[in-house]
This record gives C-alpha cells, structure tokens and sequence, in this order.
C-alpha cells in the first residue's frame, strides 16, 4: 500500500488559501517581509517546480531557503494566481518557529 507523502502538493494547497492573503501595499507590517539582500547568498539549488526553484541561502549568518518565483509576463490570470499563492506561502510559513 502506498502513502501519500505529507509534503505533497496537495495537502499545501488545502493549508494554504491565498483567496483571503492580504496585498503586499496593505500590509502594516511590509517592512518586516523585507530582506537586506546584500546580505544574502544563495547556495545551491535543491529544489524544483513548474514555476519555482529553491536554493540553500544563508541571510546574516543563518541558514534559510531562497524561492526563487517564475512569473508568467504573457498571462495575467497565471500571474495573478502565482502571486497569490506565494503571498499565501509566505504567511503561512512566517508563523512557523523551529529552534535550531
């Protein structure tokens, strides 16, 4: 019997609803969604997708992954969604804590 990995693209999709991410402009707190990116170096590539790639980085001496988001130019409705989505990710991911 095969299981479903957990990691899936399915299972993120439900955690994340980009319908209700509040826009970048609105946001009160924009200036904490910022990085100093001369203090980034990004690393080798250790994941792929359709529209994105993830590398390795380290941001001010600590270990951080780098998505690196491939927005369609050609149609607005992909955009559009793409945005959303990555909106989505961000916040999801931003309310995490993993002690090192």
């Amino acid at each position: 019997m095969e299981r479903k990995r957990s990691d899936s693209l399915e299972s993120w999709s439900m955690i994340l609803d980009f319908k209700n991410v509040e826009t970048w402009e609105a946001s009160e707190h924009k200036e904490e969604w910022t990085a100093d990116l001369s203090q980034l170096f990004i690393g080798n590539k250790f994941a792929s997708g359709a529209h994105s790639r993830i590398y390795r980085g380290i941001h001010k001496q600590r270990v951080v992954a780098v998505k690196m988001v491939r927005i369609p130019t050609h149609n607005e409705e992909s955009r559009t969604l793409l945005e959303q989505q990555f909106k989505s990710e961000v916040a999801f991911l931003s309310r995490l804590y993993h002690p090192i």
